[in-house]
């Protein structure tokens, strides 16, 4: 191999390698470069450019909580400044509402005056909560429109406060030639119009409507043509607005501003036009928008989630200003008594489980059948986690299960050959006399398993076959044990060494007796085998009174039968009925509190990415001004997560922000 052909495989390796390692090092610097460049934007008050470069990190680092906080961030400013641009239209319109009164030319100079002031007041308000929006973001293109719409504003209300500033006199005398001109006007005498104009300048140099009209008389004395085309057209659009059909209105004032783009007239009818029609497609959406939230709250009502149901129908009327939507009102104050006859219910089902659940594992536990008592006993305390009894009767099951399973060694189990085999040894060297061989294999298994009943057995039977004295002495400690075992009412494990003393002595005085009576006994309580007659009858009957105070109902009877049934369970450990009627009733007293539920679930990481992905794409959507697709993906957080208090948050300022400017 010659060396140009050396050169060229090391220069192939070495860009494989760059190829291969350059993502790694590239990405986390690529990161910093879209978040620097999204800072540029924002610092420039570039908001829409930022937001999507931010969004476009969080897709590649979902857990970047440094740009989540920037998306927060500019959410938040976005939803400050379009609430605040909101009430300044607002404002800016009942000062124009109240401006326009005083073009009737009947009115009262204190009407006019007091319609000023509250002008005045509406203005003021609109232009400081425009300047709040506009700090926020001057680069909005409607906020460029809406600066000079406030100018015109101000300057108008200039205008207008100066006239009172004249004497009566002059106001009379302005009012006077204004008529004139405007009738002058009317019969095309523009010349006299431009005089009666011209007078008013001389003694109001600022009077807005004078100006107007002057350059409008000019106009038409320079350019009769484009003067008459400009009435043909106010005329159409006026007629036009008044029957309703806006959109051709519009364009007969659009064709004035061309011909005349400084056209008063034309301006104030476009922008009521435009504020109608804005306004009906706001309606249009808030109605969407209002059926999506009554369908919802409908689909929640019927599934019983009425938390989610009530953010629904709170959201419509947000929506509609607390105003009624069909009858949503009607079932917002349906929910309480829905959600109280859902919690009943489920608190009766939950009642009826529980009593099932606990009956089953004290019925299993007497049976002997430990390992179903076991599973039993789990579910209930699962219903009731502060249960205090429940968890007694699980360990008295599982430590039966424990013995069982030491008792017998299960074929499945990695000790049965061993064991086994041992046991096979042991009998037969037991069986040939060689005692002390045999009771060192049945050691060998008790070391394993304590409990085992055949070894403890033989290693008994070879104790005594080495020591035959020490057989009373043995047979008299495993009485001993198994009268102990009956005084604490531990049947299991008198049963085991009574059936110990009968392996190794069965002429034994009442063996069988004794076990006989443990086989019966062999519950949790057992007590109706030791309790005379009388004894029984108290039990019977105080245990009536409990169930009698419990039916009546009512706290004071409750705590009645609590004390009568918990007097019972004392004295009668083994009385299942009292026992489920006392856990039962104390479930109750405690309400469910304890009862494990969903709502506290933790998301997996899918559910996780879902929402920040969906409560993402709500910010991107409210960015670019679709308010109703920006509720929509949030919407979607709340399924998958119904506790995420933000995405809640924003649904209702959202909504809050789609039903102003009515």
């Amino acid at each position: 191999m010659n060396n140009a052909s050396v050169k060229n495989g090391l220069m192939a390796a070495a860009i494989i390698f760059m190829m291969v390692s350059a993502p790694v090092s590239l990405l986390p610097q690529s990161v910093r470069d879209m978040d620097r460049q999204a800072q540029e934007y924002f610092d420039n008050k570039e908001f829409s450019k930022a937001v999507v470069i931010w969004l476009n990190i969080l897709d590649i680092e979902p857990d970047n909580a440094e740009v989540q906080k920037k998306v927060e961030m500019l959410y938040e400013l976005k939803q400050k400044k379009d609430i605040e641009f909101e009430r300044s239209k607002m404002d800016y319109k009942k000062a124009k509402m109240e401006l326009y009164k005083n073009k009737d030319e009947k009115i009262s100079d204190n009407d006019a005056e007091r319609n000023l002031e509250r002008a005045r007041e509406r203005a003021d308000l609109a232009f400081d909560r425009f300047k709040t929006a506009y700090r926020i973001d001057p680069n909005d293109p409607e906020m460029q429109i809406m600066r000079e719409e406030m100018e015109r504003l101000e300057k108008y209300l200039k205008s207008e406060e100066q006239k009172f500033l004249r004497s009566k006199k002059d106001r009379e005398r302005a009012r006077e030639l204004t008529a004139i001109a405007r009738k002058a006007m009317e019969e095309s005498r523009y010349q006299d119009a431009l005089d009666s104009w011209e007078q008013i300048l001389k003694f109001m140099p600022g009077n807005i409507d004078a100006l107007e009209g002057k350059r409008q008389a000019v106009l038409a004395l320079e350019n009769i043509i484009k003067f008459e085309n400009i009435k043909r057209f106010i005329q159409s659009g006026t007629d036009n607005y008044n029957k309703g059909d806006l959109k051709l209105a519009r364009q007969d004032f659009m064709n004035v501003l061309q011909l005349d783009p400084q056209d008063v007239t034309a301006r104030d009818y476009i922008e009521r036009i435009d504020d109608r029609l804005a306004e009906s497609r706001k309606l249009e959406q808030r109605e969407r928008q209002a059926e999506l939230f009554y369908s919802s709250g409908i689909r929640n009502l019927r599934e019983n989630r009425f938390d989610e149901a009530e953010d629904d129908f709170n959201n419509i009327l947000s929506l509609y200003n607390n105003k009624n939507f069909r009858d949503t009102k009607e079932r917002l104050a349906s929910i309480p008594a829905l959600r109280k006859d859902y919690d009943r219910r489920q608190a009766e089902a939950r009642d009826r489980e529980f009593t099932d659940q606990l009956q089953n594992g004290m019925i299993a536990l007497a049976e002997g059948r430990y390992q179903e008592a076991i599973s039993f006993f789990e579910k209930a305390l699962k219903l009731d986690p502060l249960n205090k009894e429940i968890p007694r009767y699980l360990q008295r099951a599982k430590d039966a299960q424990k013995l069982i399973d030491e008792e017998v060694v299960d074929e499945n189990s990695p000790y049965f050959d061993v064991v086994n085999s041992l046991m096979v040894s042991g009998k037969k060297l037991y069986d040939s006399g060689k005692y002390d061989e045999s009771r060192k294999r049945w050691s060998q298994i008790l070391e394993l398993f304590p409990s085992n009943l055949v070894a403890n057995e033989y290693d008994m039977k070879c104790r005594i076959k080495l020591n035959p004295e020490t057989r009373d002495s043995i047979v008299s400690k495993f009485i001993a044990e198994a009268e102990g075992f009956m005084k604490v009412r531990d049947y299991r494990n008198a049963y085991r060494k009574y059936a110990l003393v009968k392996s190794i002595y069965p002429e034994y005085p009442q063996i069988d007796l004794l076990i006989s009576r443990t086989q019966r006994s062999q519950s949790f309580g057992g007590g109706t085998t030791t309790l005379t007659a009388a004894e029984n009858a108290e039990i019977e009957r105080r245990y009536r009174l409990g169930m009698s105070y419990y039916q009546r109902g009512g706290e004071e009877n409750v705590r009645k039968a609590l004390v009568e049934l918990r007097w019972v369970v004392q004295n009668d450990p083994g009385n299942i009925k009292a026992i489920i009627a006392v856990n039962k009733i104390e479930a109750q007293i405690r309400g469910g509190s304890s009862v494990a539920g969903t709502s506290g679930r933790k998301l997996s990481p899918e559910q996780e990415a879902r929402v920040r992905r969906y409560y993402n794409s709500g910010i991107n959507y409210y960015q670019n001004n679709e308010y109703s697709k920006a509720i929509a993906e949030w919407r979607k957080v709340l399924i998958i997560d119904p506790r995420n208090e933000k995405a809640r948050s924003n649904i209702i300022k959202t909504t809050e922000l789609l039903g102003r400017g009515r």
